[in-house]
């Protein structure tokens, strides 16, 4: 998803403009869940390097019956590495109409909208290194993310 495609034109990746431009992370959200067209979509942020099948594998079964799966660190929701229902992105869609630009704020804006979060104590048998949600924005975090990668395993 990209507000502006065109730098990406090159990459031989598939990139949909955002359906909603302008709209920030939820209106990439909103326009993933539309394009996948499916019933269920597995929503990734691109910089988390220590996300593991096993969690992923959690998460997926955690939304199995719930409009969204939605994982919960001591730091806060991370919206961008979750599932949703294709009844989510609808919601989703309505709430930019409405002006709603935070995804947490679509998230809990409609009450029958069926939400699993999955807490610190939940994500702990995923995440033994607290790297799980470590996220690369920068050059700085590109090299510490090397480092901790070394330490989780065993300097190899």
């Amino acid at each position: 998803m990209a507000d502006d495609e065109t730098p990406f034109a090159g990459s031989g990746v598939p990139v949909v403009p955002d359906l909603k431009p302008g709209a920030g992370a939820l209106g990439g959200l909103y326009t993933a869940i539309t394009a996948a067209a499916t019933p269920r979509t597995l929503v990734l942020a691109c910089d988390l390097p220590f996300l593991t099948f096993a969690f992923l594998a959690r998460l997926m079964e955690a939304g199995a019956d719930a409009d969204v799966a939605l994982p919960r660190t001591v730091d806060g929701y991370q919206p961008l590495c979750a599932t949703y229902s294709d009844r989510a992105g609808a919601a989703f869609g309505a709430h930019l109409e409405a002006g709603v630009r935070k995804i947490t704020d679509a998230i809990f804006g409609l009450p029958s909208l069926v939400v699993r979060e999955l807490d610190a104590a939940a994500l702990r048998p995923y995440d033994p290194h607290g790297t799980l949600f470590f996220n690369v924005n920068t050059p700085a975090d590109f090299a510490r993310a090397i480092d901790l990668g070394a330490e989780q395993d065993g300097g190899h």
